[in-house]
């Protein structure tokens, strides 16, 4: 009876059970089958990419040079948008963005992008925040159209002032493009980036792109039939970029790009360069390019219009004249003769070349800058110090006039010039860099006749010898290779490679993947080129002639930089040029560095063009940079009056 009962039972809790679970089936079938129908039709999963904010740089001292603002970028996922509504909602939209983009270029964009219709197509970036409120509350309005909140770079800068001279260096964001967008998927995939990602186009954010980047992170969300997020069902965080440190010091560059434009502007003149390097690392405090750009113009997107007119105007702002110009170095060279000349033998201490004022030869007469009767009998560090023409004419091509004597030859000169880092590239943080030119006998008789360089039937003669031994001719060197000559002087014979970032700071190792907290990545290690260029003998003679030429008139050619305070050494130079309108108008140098005894820092100005000698334009600058360096007060409250326009009657010094 017992047994009878508890089969009764469990056969009655059977039938409960499934009749139970019939009832569900029938009510979730029939009853909400509507409903879950309609959560079907317009609920979907969406894998969202979360955008890393870029990192951040600073300077030296920890100063930020850069931010993330707050932006707002309107999107459109295609297949969000309803055929049938789609005009209207391009038309409503474009109404919101004021015109621009007008509803058929919503539509191209739209067309263009329907082979990935589930992704969030870009339809304008940093959309007034106000406008963009008003996009997500119309959301029936516009369905498939997002405002995303996102971050646009904000550098340190303004137009019309002297920190913009920053931008060369920081560089710009911009969109990625095809081809970068298949590049870094393949050489940093685990940064996730993606087609709608800002990348680094130049200077700083260029070269370090890979760091600042960060790690794009990834949402799985809900989204309705109008594709917009209902919740996120799963999240992989995105991961900062790394942080980088700059060797610029910002209040120097600052000091640095007001000096030089005071200048600039005291001569009417656009364009000009001061950089300053540390003689001991190579590491560069300052580095000015004028005139400069207002780099925030890229952030979001630089209009049309806007890149035009940096493209046009005739001062080419856009230019970073401090490693990409390529100039004659004039007079400035003759460190790197004299180097040559003492490291070949053919000049010594004792050596003594009488500077006429000038050589004719061959029907032809070389002149120095200062006119016959010249400056008379010069020793190596005398023709340093007064920059005489015609003892360096000598030492490089010879002087059929005064006999047979030893000479450095045009093949050993370009030699030294390489080995002081000429003609190629630094190494420098700036993939637009410049390598100069360096040229030999080799290099010109094996070169293709070329209009304005070398006629057919032309050879390599002793007047080749003469011009590239003051830095005329051929050769060419950018700002950054001569303040790094001078740097080399100072620091005893090392010739480092100039660098620009002094550590990366963050979580992001490229091509390793994140670690688990922030660390030093990437520190400063002074990356020594050549060492003991120079033996420590003729060393001497060439700082003895580079501290002499920076005294008072009439002996140093660099009096416009005499200060006790400062006691520095130094060369002048005034390269014979032209303006890109084919108008005779030399460029003013000057390099050096401070202190004498114990050196610092190496200096370098150049203003292209000046038609003036850089005794008169380029070492008032130089010293005033100087002054700013070492924290002094200025020795000549008026100092811009000695920038003045005037040539040598010989020619260059």
């Amino acid at each position: 009876m017992r047994k009878r009962t508890k089969f009764l039972a469990l056969r009655v809790s059977v039938v409960l059970a499934f009749t139970i679970l019939a009832g569900r089936v029938w009510y979730v079938q029939v009853v909400m089958g509507s409903y879950y129908k309609a959560q079907a039709d317009t609920s979907k999963l969406r894998n969202q990419p979360v955008t890393a904010l870029r990192g951040i740089i600073y300077d030296r001292y920890g100063r930020q040079l850069v931010y993330n603002a707050p932006s707002w970028n309107v999107d459109i996922v295609p297949h969000g948008v309803p055929a049938a509504r789609a005009a209207s909602v391009y038309r409503r939209l474009s109404q919101l963005l004021y015109g621009q983009p007008t509803p058929s270029q919503i539509e191209a964009i739209v067309q263009a992008n329907l082979w990935r219709p589930y992704q969030l197509i870009s339809i304008k970036e940093n959309v007034n925040p106000d406008r963009a409120m008003i996009i997500k509350q119309l959301h029936t309005e516009l369905p498939g159209v997002r405002a995303e909140p996102t971050s646009v770079r904000s550098y340190r800068s303004g137009l019309g002032q002297p920190e913009i001279s920053l931008a060369h260096i920081l560089g710009y964001t911009s969109a990625i493009n095809p081809a970068s967008y298949l590049a870094n998927q393949r050489n940093y995939p685990a940064e996730h980036v993606q087609s709608s990602d800002q990348i680094g186009a130049a200077g700083i954010e260029g070269w370090l792109d890979a760091y600042l980047h960060g790690v794009n992170g990834n949402q799985q969300v809900e989204v309705d039939a109008g594709e917009r997020p209902i919740r996120v069902l799963h999240e992989r965080p995105a991961v900062a970029g790394d942080s980088a440190y700059l060797t610029i010091d910002w209040n120097l560059q600052h000091a640095v790009a007001r000096d030089l434009a005071a200048g600039l502007n005291h001569l009417g003149l656009k364009k000009g360069v001061a950089i300053l390097e540390d003689v001991h690392n190579g590491q560069i405090l300052s580095m000015v390019s004028l005139p400069s750009f207002d780099n925030n113009l890229f952030s979001g997107g630089i209009k049309q219009r806007a890149y035009d007119s940096l493209l046009n105007n005739p001062s080419q702002p856009l230019d970073d004249l401090a490693t990409a110009g390529q100039f004659p170095p004039g007079s400035t060279y003759k460190v790197i003769t004299a180097t040559a000349a003492l490291g070949t033998g053919v000049a010594d201490a004792n050596r003594v070349i009488d500077d006429t004022g000038e050589i004719k030869l061959y029907g032809h007469t070389y002149f120095g800058w200062q006119p016959p009767p010249g400056l008379g009998p010069m020793t190596i560090v005398s023709a340093l110090a007064r920059s005489s023409d015609i003892y360096f004419y000598t030492v490089a091509g010879g002087n059929p006039l005064i006999g047979p004597m030893p000479s450095i030859g045009g093949e050993r000169l370009a030699q030294y010039a390489r080995m002081f880092g000429l003609g190629t590239k630094t190494g420098i943080e700036n993939a637009d860099e410049q390598p100069g030119l360096v040229p030999s006998p080799s290099w010109f008789n094996q070169l293709k006749p070329t209009p304005g360089l070398k006629n057919p039937g032309d050879s390599w003669h002793i007047g080749d010898n003469y011009n590239m031994a003051i830095g005329q001719g051929f050769n060419l060197a950018t700002p950054l290779q001569m303040v790094s000559v001078a740097a080399t002087v100072a620091n005893g014979g090392t010739l480092y490679r100039p660098h620009l970032v002094e550590r990366i700071v963050g979580r992001v190792v490229p091509r390793q993947g994140v670690l688990p907290r922030r660390t030093t990545i990437e520190p400063f290690v002074p990356s020594v080129i050549r060492r003991d260029l120079i033996p420590p003998n003729n060393l001497a003679l060439i700082q003895e002639g580079m501290h002499l030429s920076v005294t008072p008139l009439p002996y140093g050619t660099s009096w416009n930089v005499v200060d006790p305070r400062i006691d520095a050494a130094g060369k002048t130079g005034t390269a014979e040029d032209k303006t890109p309108g084919g108008v005779s108008s030399p460029d003013a140098w000057w390099i050096g560095y401070a202190p004498f005894q114990n050196p610092k820092v190496a200096v370098m100005v150049l203003v292209p063009n000046a038609n003036a000698e850089g005794a008169y334009v380029a070492a008032p600058i130089a010293h005033k940079v100087l002054e700013d360096y070492f924290h002094l007060p200025s020795l000549k409250p008026n100092w811009v009056q000695d920038v003045q326009q005037q040539l040598a009657p010989g020619g260059a010094q």
